[in-house]
C-alpha cells in the first residue's frame, strides 16, 4: 500500500503565500462567477478522466452552473478566474472521518485517466494538486502552465519519464512528484531543476534518478530551497552529498534509504547547523547517534528509525520536538527522557529498552508516546502519564508492564485517538457503560482481561476504524450494534467466549477475525448474502479484504470456488478451521 502523508511547506514565505491563496478561494464562494471558457476547460478535464466514485459530481454542465462553487475549484473573488484546482485527498475525501493525516492512496477513492491539456485554458491557474490519484503520465504541457506556484503530483501511478519541461515553470515554489514507487524516472540530467529559481519545496522521493547526472549539483543551485525530500536516492559517490551545503539554505531534509557512509554523513552534518528537520531512516547508521547532531541547536525533528543504533545520547533536548528511533537496537532505560521537555512525539518502538518508566509529569507537550515491543517493566500510571492531557497516541503494547487500570486513569485523555495496551500484564477494570472522554480511531486491547462482559462503552467510539479486543475472557453475547460503527475496517474479537450471531458489518472491511468463539448461525448478508457462503462473497467485500478468519465456530454452507479470484489476498489468506460445518474443496487463491 502507498500511504501519502501530507507534506506541508515549512518556509514562512511560502506559507504566507499559501494562506493568501486560501483566503482568495475561501471568499470566492458566492462572490464570483467563473469565466465561461474556464468552465468549459474544467468540463473537458472531467470528460477525459474516470471518476468511479463520482467525486466530481458538482462539476455539471448546466446553464446556471458556477464553476467557482464546484468541489476542488478555487476562483479569485475579484475577477472570477480559476486560480486553484485541488483534487488531492484532503479535498476529495468522502466524509470527515476519512480525512486523516495519512491517506492510503490504494484503498481510497481515486480519479484516473488522462490529464487533459484543457488545463492550459486556465491562464491564471497557480495552484494544482492532483495527489493520491491514479494518473499514469505527467504531461509535457505542464511546462506551459506559466503561473503555477504550487504543483503536487505525488502518489499517482506515474510511469515513464519526468518531462524536463517542468523546468520552464519559473514561478514554482512547491514541487512534489513523489510517486511512491520507482516507475517514474529522470533521464539524462536533472539540470532543468536548477531553472526553478523560486523553488522552496522539492520532493523527489521514490523517483528513479539512477541514470540522471548532475542531481545534487543542480539542486544546490536552488538558492531559496528550504525543504528537500530525496529519499531512496542512490548516491553515485557518497561524497557528492557535500554539494548540498545546507548551512546556506536547507532547513528540512529527508535522505531516507540512501547509500550514505557514516564518515561522509558526519562530515556533511558538521556544516549543517541550520537544519530544523532531519530524516535519515534506514541509512545503515550504527553504534551511537552521531555526536555531530548535538551541534544542531535548531533541530526540532529527528527521525533515525530503521537503523542499527545502540545508544542514544543527545544534548539538544531543549529544542527537539519530534524524536523517532523506531526499530533500532537501543538498550538501557528511559530515565533521561524527562529532560526532553519540549517533546511532542516520542517513538522508540521495537528496541531493547528495559527498566521502568520514569516520571513523565513534566513532559506536558507530549502528544504521541510509542514504546511498543520493548522490555519495559513496572506499571504505567506510576509514571504520572495521566498528567499528559495533550496525548493523542499512546502505544505501550508488547512489554512487561503490569497493573490494574481503572477508567479514572483515562480521565485526562480527552484528545486520545490511538490507544494500544495489548500484550502486557494489565487488567482493565472498566464499567461496561463507561463513557470515555476520548473518541478513538484505533483501539488495541488484546490480552487485557476486559471480560467477562462485552465493553459496551465501545458504542460511543463511532470513529473507530480498527478494534482488537481478542483474548480478553469475554463471555457474552456479541452485540449487533457493532454494525453501527460505520468506519470500522478491521475487527478482531477472537479467542473469547462470545455467543450469538455475528453482526451484519459493512462491506468495506479489510480484516475480520471471529475465530475461537461460540458463534453460530448463518453468515450475515454482508459476508455472504444468504444462509450459505455464495459466489458473491467477493463482490460484497470488494477488492480490499486481505484476511478472513472464521475458524472454530459453527458456521455452515459451501465454500465457492470463485472466492479465490474475488479477493485481494496479498500476503494473507483465510482460515475456515475446525468446528464449522462448511463443505466442499478449498478454493485456489490467485
Amino acid at each position: 500500500m502507498r500511504t501519502c502523508s501530507f507534506k506541508h511547506p515549512q518556509s514562512c514565505s511560502f506559507l504566507a503565500w499559501f494562506l493568501f491563496l486560501l483566503s482568495i478561494i475561501g471568499n470566492s464562494v458566492g462572490s464570483s462567477i467563473c469565466i465561461e471558457k474556464e468552465r468549459q476547460a474544467l468540463l473537458s478535464f472531467k470528460h477525459n478522466i474516470s471518476d468511479p466514485n463520482n467525486l466530481l459530481s458538482s462539476w455539471t454542465d448546466g446553464d446556471d452552473d458556477d464553476c467557482c462553487k464546484w468541489e476542488g475549484v478555487g476562483c479569485d473573488n475579484r475577477t472570477g478566474h480559476v486560480v486553484a484546482v485541488d483534487l488531492g485527498p484532503k479535498t476529495m475525501c468522502i466524509n470527515e472521518a476519512s480525512c486523516t493525516p495519512d491517506w492510503d492512496c490504494d484503498i481510497n477513492p481515486a480519479i484516473q485517466g488522462e490529464i487533459s491539456p484543457s488545463l492550459l485554458d486556465l491562464p491564471f491557474l497557480n495552484y494544482l494538486d492532483l495527489s493520491c490519484n491514479q494518473f499514469e503520465r505527467i504531461p509535457r504541457f505542464f511546462g506551459s502552465l506559466g503561473k503555477l506556484v504550487h504543483l503536487d503530483l505525488s502518489y499517482n501511478n506515474f510511469v515513464g519519464n519526468v518531462p524536463p519541461q517542468l523546468g520552464n515553470i519559473s514561478t514554482l515554489k512547491y514541487l512534489d512528484i513523489d510517486n511512491g514507487n520507482d516507475q517514474l524516472k529522470v533521464v539524462g540530467t536533472l539540470e532543468w531543476v536548477s531553472h526553478l529559481d523560486s523553488l522552496e519545496y522539492l520532493s523527489l522521493d521514490s523517483v528513479d534518478l539512477f541514470s540522471a547526472s548532475n542531481c545534487l549539483e543542480s539542486i544546490s543551485k536552488l538558492s531559496l530551497l528550504r525543504t528537500l525530500h530525496l529519499s531512496y536516492f542512490n548516491f553515485p559517490d557518497p561524497s557528492s552529498l557535500l554539494h548540498l551545503n545546507s548551512s546556506r539554505f536547507l532547513q528540512h531534509l529527508s535522505l531516507d534509504q540512501g547509500n550514505l557512509t557514516s564518515p561522509i554523513l558526519n562530515l556533511w552534518l558538521n556544516q549543517s547547523s541550520n537544519l530544523i528537520q532531519l530524516s535519515l531512516t534506514d541509512t545503515k547508521l550504527y553504534g551511537m547517534v552521531p555526536n555531530v547532531l548535538n551541534k544542531m541547536h535548531s533541530l526540532e525533528y529527528l527521525d533515525l528509525s530503521l537503523n542499527y543504533l545502540e545508544e542514544l545520547i543527545l544534548s539538544c533536548e531543549k529544542v527537539i520536538q519530534v524524536l523517532k528511533l523506531r526499530s533500532n537496537k537501543i538498550v538501557g532505560s528511559l530515565d533521561y527522557i524527562h529532560r526532553f521537555s519540549s517533546l511532542r512525539t516520542l517513538d522508540l518502538a521495537d528496541n531493547k529498552l528495559s527498566g521502568s518508566l520514569p516520571d513523565m509529569s513534566a513532559m506536558l507537550s507530549l502528544k504521541e508516546f510509542v514504546i511498543s515491543n520493548n522490555r519495559m517493566v513496572g506499571n504505567l500510571t506510576g509514571s504520572n502519564i495521566g498528567h499528559l492531557a495533550r496525548l493523542t497516541a499512546l502505544d505501550v503494547s508488547s512489554n512487561f508492564l503490569e497493573e490494574v487500570i481503572h477508567e479514572t486513569h483515562f480521565s485526562n485523555f480527552s484528545k486520545l485517538v490511538f490507544l494500544s495496551l495489548s500484550s502486557n500484564q494489565f487488567k482493565l477494570k472498566l464499567s461496561t457503560h463507561w463513557i470515555p472522554p476520548f473518541r478513538l480511531s484505533m483501539l488495541s486491547l488484546s490480552s487485557c482481561k476486559l471480560g467477562p462482559k462485552f465493553p459496551f462503552w465501545l458504542q460511543t467510539q463511532t470513529n473507530l476504524g480498527y478494534i482488537d479486543i481478542s483474548d480478553n475472557e469475554i463471555s457474552d453475547i456479541i452485540p449487533q450494534w457493532l454494525s453501527n460503527l460505520t468506519h470500522l475496517s478491521s475487527l478482531n474479537i477472537s479467542k473469547n467466549w462470545l455467543r450469538g450471531i455475528p453482526p451484519d458489518l459493512a462491506s468495506t472491511f479489510f480484516a475480520i477475525d471471529l475465530s475461537s468463539n461460540w458463534l453460530k448461525g448463518p453468515i450475515p448478508k454482508n459476508y455472504s448474502g444468504t444462509g450459505k457462503i455464495p459466489e458473491c462473497l467477493g463482490q460484497y467485500a470488494g477488492n480490499y479484504l486481505q484476511f478472513l478468519n472464521l475458524a472454530s465456530n459453527n458456521f455452515f454452507g459451501e465454500i465457492p470456488s470463485s472466492i479465490g479470484e474475488s479477493f485481494n489476498w496479498g500476503y494473507s489468506g483465510m482460515d475456515w478451521g475446525k468446528l464449522n460445518k462448511v463443505k466442499g474443496p478449498l478454493p485456489a487463491l490467485k
